[in-house]
């Protein structure tokens, strides 16, 4: 019987940005901040076709770059259902779900492409993954890495159970830096084109941007892809970069001097708001010996809210309160 083990390392930067909100609250070193703060992290999973035991062992000897302590122990995950084990979930409410795609100043014929929540199409995975046992680190409560924490280096895994590998990272599979947008309003009329705009990173070789809104009856999807389908898992499994250009050749992934794109006009048409995400795709790395691969994921996200022109906050802004009196 053939057996596979895939060892990921996810080096990811991510930026959480909400419009008119001080980035950080001032203090004597940084009185006048203009930026969100950026989060380092870095992620390994381990998933093999062989079983683990509770007394099995997997480790990662990591860079001192890192600043973790060394060697990072994998949790053993001995729970974990595997895909034809997924547990049944209750049925909820259905609503109606409306998905578009594609940047634009208004909405292309043939668009949206309208199913019940019950009814989404199933994306199939671009390839089944090993799921016999599965390890991972860190916790989802861990804190971020420090901000000078650098990804280069070699990581060693040994395990009892599945091998060994080891892997060597350069300075091109470092953190990428963390996405700058410009001049995203706090509040737009969603009836109108919506343009996103960002700074440059340097080694994206990439980008993607999804939004989504809506309201209790409706759930709405928009991506600046040609194709939902494809871009479906892009953002969780390594691309070489032939096949990121290919992805760009097809209007899937937006090309590296790209730093803007706009939602056409009136998708998000009565949502109070709608949450933004933009990806940068690093260049990934992809190591494959005898039932062994391992990958290398570089991505840096950032995620906004934008809020419509009916957005009314639950709670008033207590300096218009005091401005009022």
């Amino acid at each position: 019987m053939n057996t596979l083990t895939v060892f990921i390392i996810a080096v990811n930067t991510s930026r959480m940005i909400f419009p008119g909100v001080p980035p950080v609250l001032p203090t004597a070193d940084a009185p006048k901040a203009t930026t969100p703060p950026a989060a380092k992290t870095i992620s390994f999973d381990l998933l093999s076709t062989i079983q683990a035991t509770y007394l099995s062992k997997a480790e990662v000897k990591v860079p001192e770059g890192l600043k973790v302590s060394n060697p990072v122990r994998l949790i053993l995950d001995l729970e974990r259902k595997s895909s034809s084990e997924s547990e049944k979930l209750e049925p909820a409410s259905k609503f109606v779900v409306k998905q578009y795609w594609g940047s634009g100043q208004e909405v292309p014929a043939g668009q949206p492409r309208v199913y019940m929540s019950d009814e989404l199409p199933t994306v199939a995975p671009s390839r089944t993954m090993p799921d016999t046992s599965y390890a991972y680190w860190p916790t989802s409560t861990a804190e971020p890495l420090a901000q000078d924490a650098s990804a280069v280096g070699t990581y060693v895994l040994t395990t009892d159970y599945c091998g060994r590998a080891e892997v060597t990272l350069d300075s091109l599979y470092d953190f990428l830096a963390p996405i700058d947008l410009v001049g995203t309003p706090k509040k737009a009329n969603l009836e109108k084109p919506v343009k996103i705009t960002w700074k440059s990173v340097p080694r994206a070789l990439g980008y993607l941007v999804t939004a989504v809104g809506g309201n209790l009856m409706e759930s709405i999807t928009w991506t600046s892809s040609s194709d939902p389908a494809a871009a479906e898992d892009l953002e969780h499994r390594p691309c070489t970069r032939e096949e990121i250009a290919k992805l760009i050749e097809k209007k899937i992934l937006l090309p590296s001097y790209c730093v803007s794109c706009t939602i056409p006009a009136g998708i998000f048409k009565g949502s109070s708001s709608v949450f933004v995400s933009i990806t940068a795709f690093g260049p990934d790395k992809i190591e494959k010996q005898e039932g062994f691969e391992t990958w290398v994921i570089v991505r840096s996200k950032a995620g906004i809210p934008i809020f419509g022109t009916n957005y009314k906050p639950l709670i008033e802004d207590e300096e218009k309160k005091t401005s009022g009196k």
